[in-house]
């Protein structure tokens, strides 16, 4: 008889290497590597989940400024300023399907670790779907910024340097500092700083400079603080004010002018960018022209920097 692995007397192959054979499954799953889910922690969702529940469309009106109070003088002829209304919309116009095909063999296969396999693949749609929301939010984030909280003439005085495409600030262990105050700085100058509500979101790049910088204490991942840098991607402690997030996400660019990359380093208070995302369909449908069934799902999504001033945004490269 033909040992298993091993081919028969007769020169063919043994049942153990045909789709005859019979194949077991470990009871464990092997996870895939996944990016921590931030946007709970970082955008608005609070203002807008009821607006939305009927809605696609949503209008956020502004505080009105009235501007300065006028000197007055006896007998002087009082001239009114007129109240304007002006607002931001925000529409929910992004949308995305997946659609899975399950074979009732593969259910039968797995036995009693089926359970656990679907599990599995759900939850990798979800996670994928997360990823794109994530992308979006930080791509939104850089481009709806105020104008005057990035380039190379930022804050009050426009004499702040945060970094401009073909110039983009060198970022070094020894200036580390200073340019995350600028960070702050331009906040601070539009008072949209809170403590304990800031946000920093950074490539995995930025950790090297932060280990060799007067920072690396408080990413020092062997300090009796726990390290969730390894496991969540948020530095322990805090970096000028910021709690600070590593994300794979973090939008970057090769910039030709300076041949490195760079990449856009968002500042901002936490309620600043206002989301939204569901997955508003979800079925389990029997397919006629085969023996299975296919997973299907409807997401839709979207978001408005309904604080524009609150969002900073740094142009780096890292030395």
């Amino acid at each position: 008889m033909a040992q298993a692995g091993l081919g028969s007397a007769s020169g063919y192959g043994s049942i153990h290497d045909t789709p005859l054979a019979t194949k077991g499954y470990h009871s464990r799953i092997i996870e895939r590597g996944w990016e921590k889910d931030i946007l709970g922690e970082i955008v608005n969702t609070r203002i807008v989940a009821q607006a939305f529940d009927c809605n696609q469309v949503v209008e956020f009106i502004l505080q009105p400024d009235v501007g300065p109070w006028r000197k007055y003088e006896d007998n002087q002829v009082i001239k009114p300023d007129t109240v304007q209304i002006t607002s931001v919309q925000m529409t929910l116009c992004n949308q995305a399907y997946k659609a899975i095909k399950i074979d009732n063999n593969l259910q039968r296969n797995l036995c009693q670790f089926w359970s656990k396999f679907e599990a599995g693949f759900l939850d990798s749609c979800y996670r994928e779907l997360s990823g794109m929301w994530h992308s979006f939010v930080l791509s939104a984030m850089v481009l709806e910024a105020d104008r005057r909280n990035k380039g190379a003439n930022a804050g009050r005085e426009r004499s702040i340097n945060l970094g401009t495409v073909g110039a983009p600030v060198r970022v070094t262990p020894g200036n580390l500092p200073v340019n995350l105050m600028n960070l702050r700085n331009v906040l601070v100058h539009n008072n949209r700083w809170k403590n304990g509500e800031m946000f920093l979101i950074v490539p995995p790049e930025f950790s090297n400079v932060v280990i060799q910088s007067e920072y690396r204490l408080a990413a020092d991942i062997s300090c009796c603080k726990d390290p969730s840098m390894l496991l969540t991607g948020e530095l322990p402690g805090q970096l000028a004010g910021f709690r600070t997030i590593e994300s794979m996400r973090t939008i970057s660019a090769f910039d030709t002018t300076v041949n490195k990359q760079a990449y856009y380093i968002l500042a901002f208070w936490k309620e600043a960018f206002a989301f939204y995302g569901d997955i508003t369909e979800g079925r389990i449908i029997e397919d006629k022209d085969y023996w299975g069934r296919q997973y299907q799902m409807a997401a839709l999504w979207g978001g408005k920097a309904i604080y524009g001033d609150a969002i900073a945004v740094g142009y780096w490269t890292f030395e």
